[in-house]
């Protein structure tokens, strides 16, 4: 799974390099494709083939007669594009990704457990500092339940 956060550069062609450490959790499955869709927030999820199926499966079977599947399904469907990673461990991100993101070159690679997320270096700063400030992140997982003890 992808855990930490790296700050990486995007080159002039559009392409980011998937932190080595990632590469090698994937390895071991061949993998050399991502699936790379718009994100929740201003960012971009990047999932690897066999998780982006159980992703996938989820968003399927919610019921396509409700304005919210339906609605997500439309927007993280039509912002997806399949990157191969080639030999230098890059993916080649399109523009219409970036310019969602507000990503221009300095960027920051952060793993979320099954899937990780290029977010716009400043953009990911001034999000997770927000949080921070607010006392956000004891309060969230309070309303998750999630204990640390």
């Amino acid at each position: 799974m992808f855990y930490g956060e790296y700050e990486h550069i995007v080159d002039k062609k559009g392409r980011v390099i998937i932190p080595a450490r990632f590469r090698d959790v994937l390895k071991d499955k061949f993998v050399d494709t991502f699936m790379v869709t718009t994100g929740y927030e201003k960012c971009l999820f990047v999932f690897p083939p066999d998780q982006w199926q159980v992703f996938e499966q989820t968003l399927r079977s919610q019921s396509p007669h409700q304005a919210d599947p339906r609605a997500v399904s439309r927007v993280l469907y039509s912002g997806t594009n399949q990157c191969l990673c080639d030999k230098q461990g890059r993916i080649n991100l399109p523009q219409s990704l970036l310019d969602y993101a507000g990503i221009k070159k300095e960027i920051t690679i952060i793993g979320v457990s099954s899937r990780f997320e290029i977010w716009d270096r400043a953009e990911w700063n001034g999000y997770k500092q927000g949080i921070i400030k607010e006392n956000g992140l004891e309060k969230r997982a309070e309303k998750m339940d999630v204990k640390i003890e």
